[in-house]
């Protein structure tokens, strides 16, 4: 798990604790960044490229560039996780579907983990209800 090397994480256990490490981890280290947008090329979000660009390339990416990678790191470390697509209100509707983020099963609890947000929490949210808005 070399995504674990580059934002310099000190623990594997599929916990709450752990999770939240990560997440602060990754929000320090993976800079959101949309250059290849802006340059209109390809954005690839199979385990290889994300492999490539993130941890090889030592580069960041958008929201589902770094909550893809993000997840594919929780899903191998034993975590359930699920992808979820978003929507971005910021004083307004947004469009529909624009963001990705990750729902963490733990421990009887749901936790929103998202590090490809600006404004994304240090920490995963619990996420007790369907009808909550981040």
């Amino acid at each position: 798990m070399k995504l674990l090397d580059r934002i310099g994480a000190t623990s594997t256990r599929a916990n709450l604790e752990t999770l939240v490490h990560l997440q602060r981890q990754a929000l320090l280290a993976l800079p959101f960044e949309n250059l290849d947008i802006h340059l209109a090329r390809v954005i690839r979000l199979d385990h290889d490229s994300l492999y490539r660009k993130i941890v090889a390339g030592d580069r960041g990416g958008f929201c589902y560039e770094l909550n893809e990678c993000f997840y594919q790191c929780l899903a191998a470390m034993g975590y359930m996780v699920e992808r979820l697509e978003a929507r971005v209100e910021l004083g307004g509707p947004g469009d529909a579907f624009d963001h990705q983020c990750s729902l963490v099963h733990l421990d009887g609890a749901r936790w929103l983990a998202d590090i490809g947000f600006g404004d994304s929490s240090a920490s995963p949210s619990c996420w007790q209800s369907q009808a909550n808005r981040m």
